[in-house]
């Protein structure tokens, strides 16, 4: 609006974790690349990923709870840079996904999406 404070944007690293994928999605993911707006100036980057078979609760005969893993689903574990708004103390991408630890992330890559990915970490 008229009067208005400018944008303040900041760069910050997340770590998300991707539930219960396909191990052939994890190719698609590729380090370094990266989301540009309409400005093209850079929004996202993988900068790193890993993964490990998904984990799971499991309940034993006597009714205990275990750690298990899923035979052919694997969990991933991504980290990207991520320029976003800061409105007072908060992190918003894409003016309307607030980055918060638990919340659900969604970005839109050239040959991957990660779609409601969860926010385990944040680094400013």
């Amino acid at each position: 609006g008229i009067g208005s404070e400018p944008k303040k944007y900041t760069d910050i690293t997340v770590q998300v974790r991707y539930r219960d994928r396909w191990p052939y999605e994890f190719d698609a993911i590729k380090v370094d690349e990266s989301i540009f707006d309409g400005e093209n100036n850079m929004i996202a980057q993988v900068v790193s990923k890993e993964r490990s078979p998904a984990l799971r609760e499991v309940e034993t005969l006597s009714g205990q709870v275990v750690k298990g893993f899923s035979p052919v689903l694997d969990d991933f574990y991504v980290k990207l840079k991520l320029r976003v708004e800061t409105r007072d103390d908060q992190f918003v991408y894409r003016e309307e996904q607030y980055v918060k630890v638990g919340n659900q992330l969604w970005l839109l890559f050239p040959h991957y999406n990660i779609s409601g990915a969860y926010i385990m970490a944040i680094e400013k």
